[in-house]
């Protein structure tokens, strides 16, 4: 969290902060500002452990179990949101990570029936992604595996449910299709490796490696009203850098011109100049229509600059116990949580 700038600086400021976690996550901050040294938060840990207990759990071998990541992160995200207040009055966690999702559920076409789809609105502080194993298919090849973040991403919007049907009177299965009206500063996901298992009745888990890309892109997880504005967004930014490119090739010509060269070409260039003045003309009359560069929701691009995971050994196995691991981007370098420089980046952020 202390990667995310300005949640970081309005935890930091945040006045008379009664949640004794959030406190102590404030004091963690502003010790990181003050120093480079290793940082052991004794006071922080405890906290933790006080508001869950399944945290302060130990092995058999008495090192301390291991927990679930997104499970910690939440709870802390939680826990700020609730003390931490922007001046609109909006929890601070949500006002920098909220996604507002548009979800339609709608009768499945092969029910056979007719129902008018259902919308709803929904508020989170990530967005999941969901990981799924191959399959055998009918010629016994294996195909449909998670490879990639954004598949797995594009998973979790789509789904599946059983309900009763009010037009067929009985259990019906339904589809659901969720996309984004409102994209954060910051995006956080959170890879899904938990199922159950209907034949065997337990919880197994994926361990499947997912790649992720350094930059990505919520373009296609959005509204069509959000993807217009994305559009529009990217068009203006597309002109404004050929307006430059432009400009700048024309300031080099103009440099590399002698004076006697610049008043005997001066004639024969005049059109292809005009033309050229008119272009940019037209393309700063513009302006005034263009998307706000402010508005969040257009960018859409973020930028990966961190990750939180079970630590690992050399062996690339998860360790079966033990503390949990941030692999930070600082300026253009990445680091372990674990080195006493940890200050920079963590989710992705725009």
């Amino acid at each position: 969290m202390k990667n995310a700038d300005e949640f970081a600086e309005k935890i930091v400021k945040a006045p008379s902060v009664a949640d004794p976690l959030v406190r102590e996550t404030q004091n963690v901050f502003k010790k990181l500002d003050d120093t480079h040294e290793p940082l052991a938060p004794h006071q922080f840990w405890e906290r933790l452990k006080q508001r869950k207990p399944e945290f302060a759990q130990r092995t058999n071998q008495g090192g301390w179990q291991q927990q679930d990541a997104e499970e910690c992160l939440t709870e802390l995200l939680n826990c700020v949101n609730g003390v931490v207040k922007t001046e609109n009055g909006k929890g601070a966690a949500d006002d920098l990570f909220g996604i507002e999702m548009e979800t339609e559920t709608k009768l499945s076409e092969a029910e056979g029936g007719s129902e008018e789809p259902t919308t709803r609105t929904e508020k989170f502080l990530k967005i999941s992604c969901h990981i799924q194993g191959q399959t055998k298919q009918e010629d016994g090849s294996w195909k449909g595996a998670t490879d990639m973040l954004p598949q797995g991403i594009a998973k979790g919007l789509e789904d599946t449910l059983e309900k009763t049907s009010p037009s067929l009177g009985r259990q019906a299965l339904y589809t659901t299709k969720s996309r984004a009206t409102r994209l954060p500063k910051y995006v956080v996901t959170q890879l899904v490796r938990f199922y159950y298992k209907q034949d065997t009745q337990q919880r197994a888990k994926v361990l499947r490696p997912i790649k992720f890309p350094f930059m990505l892109d919520m373009h296609d997880y959005c509204t069509p009203d959000v993807q217009k504005k994305i559009q529009a967004y990217r068009e203006k930014k597309l002109e404004k850098q050929r307006e430059e490119e432009a400009e700048a090739k024309k300031a080099k010509l103009s440099h590399n011109e002698t004076p006697s060269a610049s008043a005997g070409a001066a004639a024969a260039a005049a059109g292809g100049d005009a033309e050229a003045k008119m272009e940019v003309e037209g393309a700063g009359a513009a302006e005034p229509m263009a998307v706000e560069e402010e508005d969040e929701s257009a960018h859409a691009t973020y930028q990966l600059t961190g990750v939180l995971t079970h630590k690992v050994s050399w062996s690339g196995r998860e360790s079966p116990c033990g503390p949990c691991e941030a692999l930070c981007r600082a300026t253009i370098f990445w680091f372990s949580g674990f080195l006493p420089s940890l200050h920079r980046r963590w989710a992705f952020s725009c």
